[in-house]
């Protein structure tokens, strides 16, 4: 008799645990309703950083063109 409680008493504290770690996990994994909006809000920004770093190269590289084509004019003129 001794022995069912001993196996069955590891069993039930198995499964406590098991339980236990289960629930703490899954409640490490859910977001912070604050979380998920400071998120959605480096999302935004993140995008709009993007957006002006892809219009500057645009204009970087219609900087360069003019550039590179005053100095075709410049070197044809010193000939």
């Amino acid at each position: 008799m001794g022995i069912a409680l001993i196996i069955v008493g590891g069993l039930v504290l198995m499964t406590v645990a098991a339980s236990a770690f289960g629930y703490l996990g899954e409640r490490k994994k859910r977001l912070d309703p604050k979380l998920g909006e400071a998120i959605e809000r480096m999302e935004k920004r993140l995008s709009a950083i993007e957006e002006r770093l892809n219009q500057d190269e645009d204009r970087f590289e219609h900087l360069e063109g003019d550039v590179s084509f005053v100095h075709k004019l410049i070197s044809d003129k010193s000939k």
